[in-house]
């Protein structure tokens, strides 16, 4: 199990503390080359790019879907240059979207995504046998999947494994750092 560190050098993964991080940890996480595609339904903030590049070097990604509350318009103009990026105006057309891009092939398919949003499709991407598997971000999301009786579809948690242990050290920094700026923008005490 991971312990909190001490101060970030201490971290088991420093470069998520880089200022503009270029995440080794996930390219040696997508190393290789797979025989499947992702659509990708991710928060689209600064972060989000090396970590997506990461993975276009194993896999082809096919559809990138912004969560319309967290994704910033130069990091969707940026993926753009690459991917074909959307950013819904509605949490509720994510499923949709999701659905017309499997329709649209026969390919291998794996699905990430952060918060679930595809279990409201559930029973036809079970029906799909090109969709391999649901790759889940958070825990609630997860354990709204494994309330859905799956025969076929894998989903697996990346919210319960050693990798999501160390964000939270990202965001306590996130949150530190964030309230130091807030603070130093409106002329008020620094944090000690």
């Amino acid at each position: 199990m991971l312990k909190t560190p001490n101060s970030w050098k201490e971290s088991p993964f420093p470069e998520l503390y880089e200022k503009n991080p270029k995440t080794p940890l996930c390219v040696r996480l997508a190393r290789g080359k797979h025989n499947s595609e992702l659509i990708l339904i991710h928060h689209l903030h600064h972060v989000s790019i090396p970590f997506i590049r990461s993975l276009s070097k194993g896999y082809t990604i096919r559809k990138i879907i912004g969560i319309p509350y967290s994704s910033f318009q130069s990091v969707v103009l940026e993926l753009q240059k690459d991917f074909d990026v959307v950013v819904p105006d509605s949490l509720k057309e994510i499923p949709a979207i999701v659905k017309k891009e499997v329709e649209s092939t026969t390919n291998k398919i794996i699905i990430e995504e952060i918060g679930g949003y595809t279990i409201k499709i559930a029973n036809f991407l079970e029906k799909q046998p090109h969709v391999i598997g649901i790759v889940e971000d958070t825990k609630q999301g997860y354990w709204a999947w494994k309330k859905i009786p799956l025969k076929r579809l894998s989903v697996q948690s990346v919210a319960c494994s050693k990798l999501k242990k160390a964000e939270n050290c990202m965001v306590a920094k996130s949150i530190i750092d964030g309230t130091a700026r807030f603070l130093a923008l409106h002329n008020l005490p620094p944090l000690k």
